[in-house]
């Protein structure tokens, strides 16, 4: 049924839309928009896991912003975080290990945005998608850190770290805007949780082939 209709015989609510229509029940991003249409400038109702997505999203932007800010990590210090560490990212067992760990980490959490736009791939509920995907973001912002040693990289590795960062950051800030959106009127939550997933999006389409031009360039050249 089309929401105008829903609306006209007798929807009051957004839930009431939701059930009739099943508009917003992917991925919850329109529900700000379908309050707007019911007139309503009352805050949003707390999104579902909003809380968990909270604290991944801000421990993951706080690990992102370590690993800007944090100097890289050299072999011969004696400082005890420095030295465990270093016994990982700089040893090419542990190297590979993170290494690949991000890689199925990186392309499961690609993998998972396939929900959202394929027509009827439901599979469940998608706030719980979304909490696991931040969960990933969070996961992969750690084994980084494991992995570079809070180095930054030359050259090709040198966009792959940003490009990397970029994502983590922007979904994190996504994360964010998605958990405090009932803070905010119906039309600012809506404006700040697209604009956010946007730019997520959008950095995050280089990654792959970034992804594959480093595992080349380390395991053929």
């Amino acid at each position: 049924m089309h929401i105008t209709k829903a609306i006209d015989s007798g929807c009051d609510s957004v839930a009431t839309i939701v059930d009739k229509t099943r508009a917003g029940s992917v991925c919850g991003s329109c529900k700000p928009l379908l309050q707007q249409l019911l007139g309503d400038e009352a805050p949003l109702d707390k999104d579902k896991f909003w809380a968990p997505v909270l604290v991944s999203s801000v421990m993951a932007l706080l690990l992102t912003i370590l690993l800007i800010w944090m100097p890289a990590l050299t072999i011969p210090n004696s400082v005890q975080l420095e030295a465990s560490l270093g016994g990982i990212w700089n040893d090419k067992f542990w190297k590979q290990v993170t290494g690949f760990t991000l890689l199925g980490l990186s392309a499961a959490g690609l993998l998972m945005s396939l929900r959202k736009r394929i027509h009827n791939m439901q599979l469940g509920d998608f706030a719980y998608w979304r909490t696991l995907h931040i969960v990933l973001g969070l996961l992969c912002a750690s084994i980084l850190i494991l992995h570079t040693g809070f180095h930054l990289g030359v050259h090709l590795n040198r966009y792959l770290m940003v490009n990397f960062l970029l994502v983590v950051g922007l979904g994190t800030l996504a994360g964010i805007a998605v958990a405090c959106s009932h803070r905010l009127s119906p039309a600012n939550g809506l404006q700040l949780r697209k604009t956010l997933s946007w730019f997520h999006l959008l950095v995050s389409w280089p990654l792959p082939l970034l992804l594959a031009v480093h595992i080349l360039s380390v395991y053929y050249f």
